[in-house]
């Protein structure tokens, strides 16, 4: 069979494959470092050791987590900052939303600050917890009207129901 025109490079020699090790320690650190550059953010040594620590095999999610932090400003972040943002890779979206109705209003206001951090839609977030509170929908639907008429956003919305529990 003749192959189309173009499609010749799949007879020539096979590909070439490189197999990489698993970054760790040093090597890990100098990675995080010009991923860091080529983002321009400038990561103070304890931000860098704290993204190694949080994302360590996956980096995947320490490039989009540094990606994140480009998006700040200033460029500079410390470790602090890298903490305030939440990163657990691990943490699912659901089971951060079943810990705003947690009775421990620091587990509600920790979770409400990570899926800031994360930049979660706030209206998304409202209108989940929204149904999935029944037992307080008159609660939300006093939300929704003041969030219609101008005298509350979302996030503020969210933030009453945290501290009011």
């Amino acid at each position: 069979a003749k192959l189309a025109k173009g499609a010749e490079f799949l007879i020539k020699n096979p590909a070439h494959a490189e197999e990489f090790d698993e970054l760790s320690g040093p090597g890990l650190l100098s990675f995080i470092k010009s991923l860091a550059k080529e983002s321009g953010v400038r990561l103070s040594l304890g931000a860098e050791r704290r993204l190694a620590a949080l994302y360590g095999k996956d980096m995947w999610g320490l490039a989009t987590e540094i990606e994140k932090l480009a998006s700040l400003d200033p460029k500079l972040a410390d470790e602090g900052l890298v903490e305030g943002l939440g990163t657990t890779p691990a943490m699912d979206y659901w089971p951060m939303l079943n810990s705003l109705k947690s009775r421990d209003v620091s587990v509600r206001l920790k979770t409400l600050t990570t899926l800031s951090a994360r930049r979660e839609d706030p209206v998304k977030t409202f209108n989940i917890l929204a149904a999935a509170t029944k037992s307080q929908a008159g609660k939300f639907a006093e939300y929704d009207i003041s969030i219609k008429s101008g005298k509350m956003d979302y996030p503020e919305a969210l933030l009453d129901f945290v501290l009011a529990g």
